[in-house]
């Protein structure tokens, strides 16, 4: 029996990869090779090497969890043998489970060191600790900054198109546009980085209304709080516009790009990629 078992480990681990390999071409079947090549080609070489980047800085900090579980439970080791377990327990986890890739490869790897079994689960608990206490501190934050730049979208807002033009409602007054005062309608997207600055979610997104003459501010001083005059983001609009800032989440851009198509198609010019003026020296 015992000559049997000692098959099995080498007998689990080529089923699990062959499952993988059978999992992956399944995904893919449906996709030419030239269609994948296009795809990869329509992302920009910063972007691949950016994704990369991070990948790198995700494994270093990957390696803190080895390391800060070593600390608590009062074992040291050299940090390339510490490195080498981290890369390959999370490597594998990620493709087949913390059960049965990280949690074995680091059994292989401590008990072949001299780690004890008691060890080496107080090892593997603490890692499952602090990556959660660290993920769930990460939430946290990010839901704090999300309620404190997005506190505008919380406030009663709503947007009403029809065929006599457009409404806005907000802080308790409701203004109205009629369209033949508005030449162009769309949804500016400012990218989650621009300048090397981060962008605050509630000003991503934003419904841009294009006026059709001069004499527009001076007809509706009650919208002045938000016109802007900035470079056009589509050749043929105008510099002038009003921007009304859109919640962070939500299917509200392509709601809002339906009733425009519905009652006022000529008006409406898409999405499109907003730029912000660069930052005074």
């Amino acid at each position: 029996m015992k000559k049997y078992l000692r098959y099995l480990g080498p007998v689990l681990i080529t089923a699990l990869f062959v499952l993988a390999i059978y999992l992956l071409y399944h995904k893919l079947k449906a996709y030419s090779i030239a269609q994948i090549r296009e795809s990869i080609q329509q992302v920009s070489t910063g972007s691949i090497c950016f994704s990369i980047g991070l990948m790198v800085v995700n494994y270093i900090i990957l390696v803190g969890y080895d390391w800060l579980a070593l600390k608590a439970i009062h074992k040291s080791l050299p940090l390339p043998r510490v490195g080498l377990v981290s890369l390959v327990g999370q490597a594998v986890s990620y493709n087949f489970g913390a059960l049965l890739g990280g949690t074995s490869v680091r059994y292989r790897f401590y008990s072949a060191w001299g780690f004890s079994l008691v060890e080496i689960v107080r090892l593997v608990l603490m890692l499952a600790v602090t990556f959660w206490v660290g993920a769930l501190g990460l939430c946290g934050v990010v839901f704090l900054w999300f309620l404190v730049s997005a506190r505008g979208m919380l406030s009663s807002r709503g947007f009403l198109f029809d065929r006599g033009g457009f409404y806005a409602r907000t802080r308790g007054e409701v203004f109205g546009v009629p369209w033949s005062e508005i030449s162009a309608v769309g949804v500016g997207t400012l990218p989650p980085v621009q300048h090397r600055r981060p962008i605050v979610p509630d000003q991503r997104h934003a419904l841009e209304i294009s006026p059709s003459d001069p004499g527009f501010a001076a007809r509706h001083p009650q919208l002045e709080r938000w016109r802007v005059e900035e470079q056009p983001s589509m050749p043929g609009l105008p510099g002038e516009r009003y921007r009304f800032h859109l919640p962070p989440v939500g299917r509200l851009p392509k709601t809002l790009e339906s009733a425009v198509q519905s009652v006022a198609p000529s008006k409406w010019v898409g999405h499109y990629r907003r730029q912000l003026p660069p930052p005074q020296q």
